[in-house]
């Protein structure tokens, strides 16, 4: 009768590989395993697994121009890690794409005059305001949405509007805000009021 020897186990490895989609892309994936062989894991976000493509085929500005290929068989050189999506997010392809096509196929112009450019300028508008008021869950007969330039003119017109007791009154805001949050403490002190900042925890 023959025996044989119990083979010593490799240790444990975290490799990384490209592993097939049914979907026809590939994505990177890193898992703990025993031998040298790549295994599968399960999905780990919250677009089917499709975390890696999208990024790919969505921000290809983060890649190398020359390594981006015409499909998605190959893997690809990430160059940039963006990380100012707070501030402002990137843009992404499809929205380049679809920018495009509208401004080759109109004229964007004044929306209060009252020609057919104009007409389709207003319509834009109004379909952008309807949608960011139906994301809030709310409507026109509630809150009126005013475009401005970027967040800090946003946050000054709302200082600027914002009444103050002229007796005095108190300019609560929170410590990790808005650079231009905490820029609005002299127009409040020179308006009579007294500033104080506070935690999250305390509202």
């Amino acid at each position: 009768m023959l025996s044989a020897e119990p083979q010593q186990q490799p240790a444990a490895s975290c490799i990384a590989t490209l592993s097939g989609r049914t979907d026809g892309t590939n994505d990177r994936r890193f898992e703990p395993v025993d031998d040298d062989r790549r295994v599968p894991s399960p999905p780990v976000d919250e677009y089917g697994g499709r975390l890696d493509s999208l990024r790919r085929t969505e921000y290809p500005q983060l890649f190398e121009p020359t390594a981006v290929p015409n499909g998605l068989s190959e893997p690809v050189q990430l160059k940039t890690v963006f990380l100012d999506h707070a501030g402002s997010t990137l843009y992404a392809a499809s929205h380049i794409r679809a920018h495009a096509e509208q401004m080759l196929s109109h004229i964007p112009a004044n929306p209060h005059s009252r020609h057919a450019a104009s007409q389709w300028t207003q319509a834009k508008i109004d379909h952008a305001r309807d949608r960011l008021l139906a994301f809030f869950g709310t409507s026109a007969r509630n809150y009126a949405v005013v475009f401005t330039a970027n967040a800090t003119a946003a946050i000054r017109i709302a200082g600027e509007l914002t009444p103050v007791d002229p007796k005095g009154g108190v300019f609560c805001y929170t410590q990790e805000s808005h650079t231009s949050v905490v820029g609005l403490r002299n127009m409040a002190a020179e308006r009579g009021a007294s500033v104080r900042p506070a935690r999250f925890s305390e509202i």
